[in-house]
């Protein structure tokens, strides 16, 4: 669901706050030779100490610097547009600013952080279009990352061979990138793909496929290595001389490389002589990849029927990392392949003993008590037994949330505090026994985002109230003039717009919150559906099993 709406709004009380601050409610400002001086100088002041709201509602209430500064305010409107979500207002301001006196460490970063904002919010089509035509002198790292971004939208538009053809050749000083680019390219290359119209055929598929997991097991041991060619970029029929010269065309080149687009970011090879560490990225960003790469390794192993590759693959993905709950799941299932249920048996049980409310916890549950049950022990049937009671009570706690959404004190449950109205930090999970669920739910974005919402709608509320207050001071004041009286009355009006449309939202936003829970929490209870029934013709196996030995 877009929020532009509600930003749209949430600019208004900005600008309503900055009416009530402007000289019509206090002394005049010193005369300057440029009334644009201070203006400009709290705008810089706000944006470098990351107050982008004020930064943004002050700019807007100065509009003259907007259209008569430098390009620097154009490119700085357009940053704060783009960490908004305003992608159009964003796009006009990098516009105005594009043939204005900017220098590159000013404009590349604001305009990067657009192609982020199109990337992030799958506008793949405008995001491509964006992300093809890069400004001049781009950084290395700056450039890794468009480059990234270009091959996965290519990706997601199902345009697999030219997301390959863009990954296959690409060079980065960027360790990282270097390593999540050859990444993408495995997984690009286990797409469903087309050539000419026509799915790709099984032998093609095999070779793709096997490549895959030559990247993936070369960058499990932390080698990028140079290699051949997968697609060919395709090359224009020859045209006859017979024809006009302007029909001639030049070869198409790949939407990365194509400097007729305006790219002059393309990496030369002196930028590539030596390895480059980006501070952004942390540790952490470099073992998840490594994480990510040992499971989908493993995954791909155990697909194929070898179960021992996929062990060893298995064996570097971290304990504590936020994949390990996957990773101990592949595992039991990678034991359970090779017949080796005891193992099979120990790593299910480690994943048994972490939240219930996960579905690969509860999987997890019946996987062990079928490795019990393939060990003919006897407690088999009382894990079967403990499985089918986690199942009833993960669905009590379901059907218990499910009646209570619409009850719940979501602000109360999800408290905020923040100076930001828009920029809101991640809600933290509720400390109550529904937490698990809560972080399931969490985990969509379409949840999360409606939640982000409900506490947006709150602060900007607190905001509208303060502003009313000093308002209802003024009107009392006797040192208004009649002039601004009249000034006066129109923000009167539109406050009691703003607060009336914001009542509005609060109600939209909690009807469509529970309507967002309530799918999920359906879809929950199917999967436990199929665990509950799983775990009873176990028993009933069990059961079985017992009476032909009598």
């Amino acid at each position: 669901m877009s929020k532009r709406p509600e930003l749209l709004r949430a600019l208004t009380v900005g600008l309503i706050c900055a009416g009530l601050s402007s000289p019509v409610w206090a002394n005049a400002l010193e005369s300057r030779r440029d009334a644009r001086e201070p203006a400009f100088a709290q705008v810089m002041y706000q944006y470098y100490q990351n107050r982008p709201y004020d930064a943004l509602t002050t700019l807007l209430s100065n509009r003259a610097l907007e259209f008569n500064a430098t390009g620097t305010v154009n490119v700085l409107l357009g940053d704060l547009y783009a960490r908004y979500g305003l992608t159009r207002e964003a796009d006009a301001a990098l516009s105005r600013a594009t043939n204005s006196d900017v220098t590159a460490s000013n404009r590349n970063m604001p305009w990067l952080r657009y192609g982020k904002l199109l990337n992030n919010t799958r506008q793949d089509s405008l995001a491509l279009n964006f992300l093809r035509k890069p400004p001049a002198l781009l950084t290395p790292l700056q450039e890794s990352e468009r480059v990234i971004m270009v091959a996965n939208i290519l990706t997601r538009q199902e345009r697999v061979d030219e997301a390959i053809e863009v990954l296959q050749d690409y060079k980065t000083p960027s360790p990282f990138y270097r390593q999540l680019a050859r990444y993408n390219l495995a997984l690009a290359l286990l797409q469903p793909a087309m050539i000419n119209g026509k799915p790709i055929s099984d032998d093609e598929k095999k070779r793709r496929e096997s490549i895959a997991i030559d990247i993936l097991e070369k960058l499990r041991k932390g080698k990028v290595e140079p290699i051949e060619q997968i697609v060919k970029p395709e090359r224009p029929a020859p045209v006859p001389e017979k024809k006009l010269s302007h029909l001639l065309r030049k070869p198409k080149k790949s939407l990365v490389e194509n400097k007729d687009l305006g790219n002059a970011s393309t990496l030369t090879a002196s930028a590539l002589t030596q390895d480059i560490e980006d501070d952004s990225i942390t540790d952490d960003d470099r073992l998840n990849l490594k994480d990510k790469v040992a499971l989908s390794l493993a995954y791909l192993h155990l697909t194929r029927n070898q179960a021992e590759k996929a062990r060893v693959a298995l064996r570097d993905v971290r304990l504590k990392s936020p994949y390990s709950n996957q990773a101990l799941l592949t595992s039991a299932h990678v034991y359970f392949q090779l017949k080796d249920f005891q193992r099979a048996y120990n790593f299910a049980t480690e994943l048994a003993n972490r939240d219930p409310a996960d579905p690969m916890v509860q999987e997890g549950w019946l996987l062990a008590a079928r490795a019990l049950e393939e060990l003919h022990q006897d407690q088999a049937e009382e894990r079967y037994q403990q499985a089918l009671q986690i199942y009833k009570a993960q669905t009590a706690a379901i059907n218990l949330l499910s009646r209570q959404v619409e009850q719940i004190d979501i602000l109360r449950l999800f408290p905020v505090d923040t100076r930001d109205p828009i920029l809101l930090e991640l809600p933290s999970i509720p400390k109550t026994p529904q937490a698990g669920l809560w972080a399931q739910l969490m985990d969509l974005p379409e949840v999360l985002s409606v939640l982000q919402q409900i506490q947006q709608t709150h602060v900007l509320q607190d905001r509208i109230a303060q502003y009313g207050q000093r308002i209802d001071r003024l009107n009392k004041s006797n040192q208004v003039s009649p002039d601004d009286q009249t000034s006066l009355k129109e923000t009167l009006e539109l406050y009691q717009k703003v607060r009336q449309d914001f009542q509005k939202a609060g109600l939209q936003d909690r009807k469509a919150l529970i309507a967002r829970v309530q799918q999920p929490l359906q879809q929950r209870q199917m999967q436990l559906d199929r665990y509950l029934t799983e775990a009873l013709l176990g028993l009933q196996r069990l059961r079985q099993h017992a009476n032909k030995d009598r």
